[in-house]
C-alpha cells in the first residue's frame, strides 16, 4: 500500500474519532442531565474540548485543524439530533 494512501486512512480515522467523540458528550449529556440543558451543556463541553483539542495542538501537535473542528461540528449535530429524537421516542 502507497504511503499516500496510508495517509489517507489515517487522516480519516480521526476524522472519525472526533465525530464520534463530540456526538457521544452530547448524547451522553443529553440523556442524563435534564433533557433541555442537557443537550446545551452537551453541545457547550464538545465545543469546548474541540477547540482547546485544537489549541493544544497548535502550541504542541501538528498544528491547527479546520478539518477537525468540521467533523466536531457534524458530530455535534447529529449527536444533538440523535438524542433529541431518543428523548422524544
Amino acid at each position: 500500500m502507497s504511503k499516500k494512501y496510508e495517509a489517507t486512512l489515517q487522516v480519516q480515522d480521526d476524522k472519525l474519532f472526533h465525530f464520534t467523540g463530540c456526538m457521544g458528550i452530547v448524547m451522553v449529556c443529553t440523556l442524563l442531565l435534564s433533557e433541555g440543558w442537557g443537550t446545551l451543556i452537551g453541545i457547550g463541553v464538545a465545543l469546548g474540548l474541540s477547540f482547546g483539542k485544537e489549541a493544544y495542538d497548535e502550541k504542541y501537535g501538528t498544528g491547527w485543524s479546520w478539518n477537525d473542528l468540521y467533523a466536531d461540528g457534524f458530530g455535534i449535530a447529529v449527536g444533538a439530533i440523535g438524542a433529541a429524537w431518543a428523548v422524544v421516542w
